[in-house]
């Protein structure tokens, strides 16, 4: 489940002015919180939990999500970790913001997630939620595929397709090394 490297939040500053309009859910602000707070984060992971609360309150997505990848790679290396503390993430926080994010990176926070599914059948069917929430972009993509993408939108419903297609090879790589079923495979990735 690896997905193309984001680059290193170390040249991501804490004292940027960029996007300083405050703003978000309580609730999604307050799940950063206490997980920076909590006992088990290191100072540099409750570090990025705060730059996560930071940028979700000035409404950075693109900070946002590398601040995310940063924390569920800190998280699922984690020893202590406990059952279900990485779908926590997706549940607590990255569902209230995930229509503002690259399709693409959303489908890649969603895979490092997958680990912390209990069987396979749990993993399909996040994947199966998750590719429906970027199906309806994708469709349109594959509409015009052959055709070279020269405007913002057609772009976007290639990032659609990529993210769509990324799914797929998700759910078709379980199908083949979690639960035997080539047949099955073969139907989602074609």
């Amino acid at each position: 489940m690896v997905c193309p490297s984001i680059p290193s939040l170390t040249m991501l500053s804490s004292s940027s002015g960029v996007g300083s309009s405050s703003g978000g859910n309580a609730a999604v602000i307050d799940f950063f919180e206490s997980r920076a707070s909590s006992s088990s984060a290191s100072s540099s992971s409750a570090s990025l939990w705060r730059d996560c609360g930071r940028f979700y309150s000035k409404r950075l997505w693109h900070q946002l999500s590398n601040a995310l990848q940063a924390v569920i790679a800190a998280e699922a290396a984690r020893e202590d970790r406990k059952p279900g503390e990485l779908l926590d993430i997706y549940e607590k926080a990255i569902s209230d913001f995930e229509a503002k994010l690259n399709p693409f990176t959303m489908v890649c926070l969603c895979a490092a997630l997958l680990p912390d599914c209990k069987d396979p059948d749990d993993a399909l069917k996040f994947l199966e939620e998750i590719g429906n929430k970027v199906k309806k972009g994708a469709a349109v993509a594959a509409s015009s595929a052959a055709v070279v993408a020269t405007n913002a939108s057609e772009l976007k419903s290639q990032i659609h397709l990529e993210a769509f297609t990324y799914v797929r090879i998700l759910q078709g790589k379980i199908y083949l090394s979690e639960k035997k079923d080539m047949a099955k495979a073969k139907v989602i990735l074609h």
